[in-house]
């Protein structure tokens, strides 16, 4: 269940217990309901009745809500007006309140586990529109539960064109149509989130042309290779994310013969002939 971007706090209550059951009274009636607490992630109980435990409805659903809870709140009135039998005695009114404490407990488990159920075997996508023109250019696939896909329509024209694959939690690969011609110019491949190297068509051939490789979020090499040719044409290293030097093959003839050194501010400070090993050709590349 994906909670929606605008929601409303319907009613705080001084324990979760309270807050499950008006839960259960909501989405008995159809209205999806969500609990927000803050107590240590449940390791601080007492902080539920200090800080409040809320539960939250689409602000669409929060009118509808509203009437709901106050119906069962003046069903509830009525039944205690209604009794005029004696007040039982403290003997017998703890145990009652046992038992209504334990009932309420397994019924909260209840719906969280069939809940937890739901959303982990569902099936599902989740649209959203970022700019609030009228138009989706966000959506989320979820197959058993897991995200496998996001697509993005980054310049609002109604057409997809950002795609991103994930196995599980892990994000696999990507692709992209960055000067959105309908044509995929741009290609990444993840060992993980922060490892990873991509490939871009800078002329928007169809052909990509250079290949940079990511470590720890941070870039490394970047090999220029025009119309996807095997032949590395400049090879450029970077320190901490700043070009620090390039080799370049001024001749075409497959080896680097120039060196070239950029200061911290990408200025070049120096050039002078290669003196590294013969570059290695790039392998097949991704069309």
């Amino acid at each position: 269940m994906i909670k929606p971007r605008e929601t409303t706090v319907l009613q705080i209550f001084h324990s979760e217990a309270e807050a499950r059951i008006a839960q259960l009274h909501l989405e008995a009636m159809g209205i999806e309901a969500w609990i927000e607490k803050d107590d240590g992630g449940g390791a601080y109980p007492p902080l539920q009745f200090s800080n409040g435990v809320h539960v939250v409805v689409a602000s669409a659903d929060a009118e509808a809500a509203r009437e709901i809870l106050a119906s069962v709140a003046e069903e509830e009135e009525q039944i205690v007006a209604a009794q005029t039998t004696p007040r039982p005695e403290r003997s017998r009114v703890w145990p009652l309140f046992l038992a209504g404490l334990l009932t309420g407990a397994l019924l909260a488990w209840g719906v969280m586990d069939y809940r937890q159920h739901r959303e982990a075997n569902a099936t599902f996508e989740a649209a959203f529109d970022n700019t609030g023109d009228g138009v989706t250019d966000e959506v989320h696939y979820f197959e058993k539960g897991q995200l496998v896909r996001i697509l993005e329509d980054r310049n609002s024209d109604g057409k997809m064109d950002d795609w991103t694959f994930y196995d599980g939690r892990r994000i696999t690969e990507a692709f992209a149509d960055d000067n959105f011609d309908g044509r995929i110019d741009a290609w990444f491949e993840y060992t993980d989130r922060y490892n990873y190297h991509y490939q871009m068509d800078t002329n928007f051939d169809g052909q990509p042309d250079v290949t940079s490789y990511v470590t720890d979020g941070v870039i490394r090499q970047a090999d220029w290779h025009p119309g996807a040719s095997p032949q590395i044409e400049r090879r450029v290293h970077f320190g901490d994310g700043v070009r620090a030097a390039m080799h370049v093959d001024t001749d075409g003839d497959g080896r680097f013969d120039t060196t070239v050194t950029y200061d911290v501010f990408e200025r070049e400070s120096g050039r002078s002939a290669y003196a590294g090993k013969a570059q290695r050709s790039m392998p097949a590349s991704r069309q």
